[in-house]
């Protein structure tokens, strides 16, 4: 199956802010131009909404766990550059295995996985 940038907006439609009823696409926080689609590979940048936002980082977990598990594909997830005060902390949740997963069976736990994303 062969992707492109619309396949991958059309799953971050349906990821949705820990905070606010919209989703991230609504709120601006990630376009086409910031997506890459390669052979089995997505690489997205999403910008927080503030940059001191606390969710950050859970933000960016979201995306990837929507993006691989829609569309079974190794995602890459950052923050754009200077978007946010602890950009080298939040792209380390994102992207260290551990922390990652660690992370998701939080998100589990509370029930937000649920909650904030909304792809089969």
């Amino acid at each position: 199956m062969s992707l492109d940038k619309k396949d991958v907006m059309r799953v971050l439609e349906n990821v949705y802010d820990p905070e606010y009823p919209a989703s991230i696409v609504e709120m601006g926080m990630v376009d086409e131009d910031s997506v890459e689609v390669g052979d089995g590979e997505v690489k997205v940048q999403f910008k927080p909404t503030t940059p001191f936002c606390p969710m950050g980082g859970l933000i960016g977990v979201l995306i990837r766990y929507a993006l691989e598990k829609a569309l079974n594909v190794k995602a890459e997830v950052r923050v754009k550059p200077g978007t946010h005060l602890n950009e080298a902390m939040v792209n380390t949740m994102i992207n260290d295995e551990a922390q990652y997963k660690r992370v998701l069976g939080q998100l589990s736990d509370m029930g937000m996985l649920e909650r904030c994303v909304k792809v089969k």
